[in-house]
């Protein structure tokens, strides 16, 4: 009996395109997401958000000019603090 690879090799080939064809395809059905009162009440704009915004853009505009400074000692000084407790 003589073996080929390439037979065996075919026949997953089939197999494997037999399996596709025989998945249903349901379009019909789509995600729902639903939002709780409270939710909705909780992404209402504060005016601690909007400071953290404006602070944001603020910082952006910053790194994009090039003007934006690391303060390293802050930075490790924070980090020795988080890391401390």
């Amino acid at each position: 009996m003589k073996i080929n690879p390439m037979q065996s090799l075919h026949a997953y080939r089939q197999q494997m395109n037999g399996n596709e064809r025989e998945k249903p395809v349901n379009s019909a059905k789509k995600d729902e997401v639903q939002i709780s009162a409270e939710a909705k009440k909780m992404q209402e704009s504060t005016p601690f958000s909007q400071a953290r915004t404006e602070k944001v853009e603020r910082i952006k505009q910053q790194v994009e000019d090039g003007s934006y400074e690391i303060k390293h000692q802050e930075v490790a000084r924070k980090f020795y603090e988080y890391w401390s407790e």
